[in-house]
């Protein structure tokens, strides 16, 4: 038996065998986050024509969560916050239910979101589409060369707090004398 480098056994015969097979046909195993996968679904079978490479994630569809499974079972929901559909596995879900859960995201983001609009009784500033989420900004006048400039309004809050009333759009303005006097 070949010891492949990055593969743990079961204790089975043929545990290293495809992975040794595409390590010699290829000359390199796959990368992190990618499996070798028997098209046919015997793990016995290493014929270099019932190999393929997946990422994980479509090995999990295919092959089921664990090993010796039926495929995994999912199930398409629509995010409670985006309402964007995506799917989620069958048994993840029934477990959230049985835990008292309603509703389901697609991303962490979203869930952030979802949660965001109760606190300080007011919407987060983020669209729907939470990929193109933008931070709320404030339109600012240098006190040195007088160009509007853009600032995070987080980093204007804490400025404010620190004590700073000049703001400037540049670290070349910020040892300048000032225009308003």
């Amino acid at each position: 038996m070949v010891k492949v480098p990055g593969h743990y056994p079961t204790g089975k015969p043929y545990d290293y065998e495809h992975r040794a097979l595409w390590w010699y046909h290829h000359g390199d195993l796959p990368p992190h986050g990618w499996h070798i996968h028997h098209i046919n679904g015997d793990p016995s079978d290493n014929r270099m024509e019932n190999l393929e490479c997946v990422h994980a994630s479509q090995h999990v569809k295919k092959k089921g969560h664990v090993a010796d499974l039926e495929p995994a079972e999912y199930t398409e929901l629509t995010c409670s916050q985006c309402e964007k559909k995506f799917e989620r596995l069958t048994h993840h879900i029934t477990y959230g239910k049985k835990q008292g859960q309603e509703k389901f995201y697609c991303s962490h983001s979203c869930h952030t979101a979802y949660n965001n609009q109760f606190k300080k009784g007011k919407k987060n500033n983020y669209p729907k589409d939470h990929k193109q989420a933008v931070a709320p900004t404030r339109q600012l006048i240098c006190h040195s060369c007088g160009k509007e400039f853009t600032i995070l309004e987080r980093k204007h809050r804490e400025r404010l707090k620190k004590g700073v009333k000049k703001f400037s759009c540049s670290k070349a303005c910020i040892n300048r004398p000032s225009l308003y006097l």
